[in-house]
């Protein structure tokens, strides 16, 4: 029988034993993602992600909006560096024209974009994001509904005038709509 991490005190062994609480993990976790992210965002990973979201492969398509998505989302620098490199516009044609999973997955981008300021929520909507998202809330997908959802919600959440922008579009109605479906579902005596 095998036993680990049996040292004592006068053990010489070069083999310390080391123990890790989840809150040191999760410090390191962050440490080495803030690492990864600069390597990726110096090495130009936006520029080599463009092209893929034109890819004829569908899937090739979706994977590069998710890692957009990661990289938007983890900070404001590199949500301004997707509007700057004119990826942006390539993700609203997504919304308007690809299948479903490729539709939520370019919402995610927009959601990660548009919730860092109201400079890049007016980019969204600038770049023409506002329309084929609130057409997403139609989508049969609650997935897609759900990104989209997110999306509108973190561009009103900025200002009034960004929140009267989804009013005057009929994000409202829309939104109102894809709500109320999912709960005549669960609920069918009560929505009678």
């Amino acid at each position: 029988m095998v036993q680990f991490n049996q040292h004592t005190k006068n053990d010489k062994s070069p083999y310390k034993k080391h123990t890790t609480t989840i809150s040191e993990m999760e410090k390191i976790t962050k440490e080495d993602d803030v690492e990864n992210v600069e390597v990726l965002h110096n090495a130009g990973v936006m520029t080599l992600l463009r092209p893929l979201l034109l890819d004829c492969v569908p899937n090739i398509q979706q994977t590069a909006s998710l890692a957009l998505a990661r990289l938007a989302s983890f900070s404001q620098e590199l949500a301004e560096a997707i509007v700057h490199e004119n990826i942006l516009i390539q993700l609203v044609y997504s919304l308007k024209e690809q299948n479903r999973y490729n539709k939520k997955a370019a919402a995610g981008v927009v959601r990660a974009i548009a919730k860092h300021s109201p400079a890049l929520a007016q980019a969204v909507v600038n770049a023409g994001a506002l329309q084929p998202l609130i057409l997403s809330l139609e989508e049969f997908d609650p997935a897609v509904k759900e990104m989209a959802a997110g999306a509108l919600g973190h561009i009103v959440r900025h200002t009034a005038r960004l929140a009267q922008v989804v009013v005057d579009a009929g994000g409202v109605s829309l939104l109102l709509l894809a709500i109320q479906v999912p709960l005549q579902k669960l609920l069918p005596h009560y929505c009678e």
